[in-house]
């Protein structure tokens, strides 16, 4: 697997569909029929959006989402550090051993700026 492949795959399956998910639970989940009270509330609070209200609740765990697979890329690159980890992350697949962290904060932004625009 290269780097591109991984941030790929990793903004598809973390931001896009969770994303996709999320809207879904909103869009068809009334607040009565949710037992958890994180629900409830979080259902009743986009229930009582606009319609640009709630592009904006989305825009804002996109972008959320975004942020924090970017800081744990940062991670696993060695661009930022764990307090307690001292040494350096070693990402790679079981089939190649061909390390593929280094750059995976960068690829993860650029792909998600182009796919953005």
């Amino acid at each position: 697997m290269t780097p591109e492949n991984f941030v790929t795959q990793l903004r598809k399956a973390v931001v896009d569909e969770n994303i996709a998910i999320y809207r879904d639970l909103f869009e068809s989940t009334a607040p009565d029929a949710a037992s958890d009270p994180y629900w409830k509330r979080a259902l009743s609070f986009y229930d009582s959006l606009d319609e640009a209200g709630r592009r904006v609740l989305f825009e804002i765990m996109r972008q959320t989402s975004v942020d924090t697979v970017s800081n744990l890329l940062a991670v696993l690159d060695g661009v930022s550090a764990l307090d307690s980890a001292r040494e350096d992350f070693v990402l790679r697949t079981s089939s190649d051993p061909q390390q593929i962290n280094g750059s995976l904060q960068d690829l993860f932004l650029e792909a998600d700026e182009r796919n953005r625009q």
